[in-house]
């Protein structure tokens, strides 16, 4: 089964998703999942770039309607997904 998961934002530190969805990603990978973590952060921890063994990451631009909570990036992604 291929998971994908989304979150806006992964910065260390920020806690609530930045921390439990990459997490999340971590567990079902070991579990023997294929997953794929869509982002639009481009600042990244080192649990996050850890990841990349188990776990692809993408990062996509958010653009000029993230305050709408949309974005084209996300959604090309998550189409070809």
């Amino acid at each position: 089964m291929r998971l994908v998961h989304t979150v806006a934002h992964l910065a260390p530190g920020m806690g609530g998703p930045s921390t439990s969805v990459p997490a999340l990603c971590h567990a079902f990978a070991e579990a023997g999942e294929q997953v794929l973590l869509v982002t639009g952060s481009s600042e990244v921890g080192d649990y996050v770039r850890s990841l990349k063994k188990t776990v692809e990451v993408r990062f996509v631009s958010l653009g000029p309607y993230v305050a709408a909570n949309f974005s084209f990036g996300f959604r090309r992604v998550l189409r070809d997904a």
